[in-house]
């Protein structure tokens, strides 16, 4: 019916016909950008207060300064400290550069550990809504990013000296990012999140770079991982691992948990107790083309699961190429090991390399029912992708 018809009707027709076009006729809003300026010559001051401002699909410019003005929120009995608190809509954030736009108290050592202090803090009511961070530095707080819901994206930002770098329990992707000083970890996705990414980004003197704790859909690519105590977890989750530089000091490098799929290929492993570790049913993981050296332990320990690893460069230098644990119950289990290179083409020295069922137990290796094929090896390095660190480095020249 039209507004014509409605309007050549009573009162109450003629009323809904007023509405009805008004509704129909009326231009949508547009999206706002607004700008927050430290001197004044922005719409504000103050981030959090353009935040409030803002409606749904708007975009913060932020200009250059150490926005160290946070709100306070008490969230299932605990007391956040929020510099950019966002509870709805989709924003966008966009600074003038890492290091040039920074969101942070004035000076390191505010906020003890165990506190509840955020960068950024996003937990919209609809799942559609979403966030975007652009090039600018999260620095000194607990919690540099943290999604509750929503979808969050993070490009060309610094996250620096935090306990958590990017905590979030939504889809997201994190992209050309920098982590450095986290004394936890990096990147941490936990269920009920899925579809997350990291690529093209940057860890260093982080304890860990990554932790996803089942989430389905991982994609870690391109990244540089150096100096971190560890790699960090895939525990129950399932995706992919695909052309990083993954150099640890003093921890474990990759540790990769549950029946989840996993494709790990075409990444340069370098230092740690062990370069990878595979437990608790991580039986789908398919390991190709990478090169493993510079452990201190193990290049490789697999515990009761029977990865796919075929077709890498592992380099034994101290302790095992290949170490198996646990394995105590028959029937007999077979690793799948073929087609690797190992830094010679003797047979002899390859098996010697290798801790499994057919040698005597070594405490805490005991695999009396676990065994490794490693036959046919290659007797020349494998063609991969990247075959140093310096190759995936040259990524990020």
């Amino acid at each position: 019916m039209s507004c014509a018809r409605l309007s050549s009707g009573g009162p109450f027709l003629r009323a809904l016909s007023a509405v009805l076009c008004f509704l129909l006729w009326s231009p949508a809003a547009e999206a706002r950008t607004w700008r927050v300026e430290k001197d004044g010559s922005g719409d504000f001051t103050v981030i959090q207060h353009a935040v409030d401002a803002s409606a749904s699909g708007d975009t913060i410019m932020i200009g250059p300064g150490r926005y160290s003005e946070y709100t306070d929120h008490t969230y299932a009995g605990n007391l956040w400290h929020i510099y950019v608190h966002i509870l709805s809509g989709s924003v966008t954030l966009i600074g003038v550069g890492e290091g040039d736009t920074v969101i942070g108290p004035e000076s390191p050592g505010t906020w003890e550990s165990w506190e509840y202090a955020a960068g950024v803090s996003y937990w919209p009511a609809i799942a559609s809504d979403s966030l975007a961070i652009e090039h600018l530095s999260v620095e000194d707080v607990v919690h540099g990013v943290y999604a509750q819901s929503g979808t969050i994206a993070v490009s060309n930002c610094t996250i620096r000296r935090t306990k958590l770098g990017i905590w979030i329990y939504t889809p997201g992707a994190v992209r050309a990012c920098r982590f450095e000083g986290i004394y936890g970890t990096g990147v941490v996705a936990s269920s009920p999140s899925h579809d997350v990414t990291v690529t093209q980004c940057e860890l260093r003197d982080t304890i860990s770079a990554f932790y996803f704790g089942g989430v389905a859909n991982v994609a870690v690519r391109e990244n540089n991982v150096m100096g971190c105590q560890s790699v960090g977890f895939l525990d129950q989750s399932s995706g992919s691992v695909v052309r990083n530089s993954l150099s640890v000091t003093i921890g474990d490098g990759l540790i990769v948990y549950g029946p989840g799929s996993y494709a790990i290929a075409d990444n340069v492993f370098d230092g740690g107790t062990a370069n990878i570790y595979f437990g608790l049913g991580a039986s789908n993981a398919i390991c190709e083309r990478n090169v493993f050296r510079g452990s201190r332990d193990t290049a490789i320990e697999i515990a009761t699961c029977t990865p796919r690893i075929t077709n890498n460069d592992i380099f034994k230098d101290r302790g095992y190429a290949v170490a198996l644990g646990g394995f105590g119950q028959a029937p007999d289990r077979f690793v799948n090991m073929s087609g690797n290179y190992w830094g010679t083409a003797s047979r002899d020295s390859i098996s010697a390399w290798i801790m499994d069922a057919n040698d005597p137990a070594d405490p805490p290796y005991s695999p009396e029912h676990g065994f490794v094929i490693f036959e046919p090896f290659s007797s020349v390095p494998v063609p991969t992708q990247k075959k140093s660190l310096g190759g995936v480095k040259a990524l990020y020249r």
